[in-house]
């Protein structure tokens, strides 16, 4: 008998916990995506693999500013002539994004 007690008195403890996720997804929370933050570093500090990749992708143009994010991203301003790039790497040379 207090087993079917206790049984009963768990199902009805999780039924509430259920009913509360639903009532928190009723009202959905937005979470704004933050920008990451850089700080700049030398250029002699940029991983050598990011280095090769930006050679071969942008042949031509010169590493200007180097900024490293705390998850090792790295952001570089690249330079050709009149032309400047922004770009994005990982710390294992995959392309993330450009800005012109």
């Amino acid at each position: 008998m207090k087993k079917l007690i206790i049984a009963a008195l768990l199902l009805g403890g999780l039924s509430s916990v259920s009913a509360s996720v639903v009532r928190n997804n009723e009202n959905p929370v937005t979470i704004e995506k933050q920008e990451k933050v850089y700080s700049k570093i030398a250029t002699d500090k940029v991983p050598v693999a990011v280095l090769k990749e930006i050679s071969e992708k942008y042949e031509g143009y010169n590493v200007s500013a180097a900024y490293a994010s705390e998850d090792s991203d790295y952001k570089l301003e690249l330079a050709k002539e009149s032309t400047v790039v922004t770009v994005y790497y990982n710390a294992k040379g995959e392309f993330i994004k450009e800005k012109k």
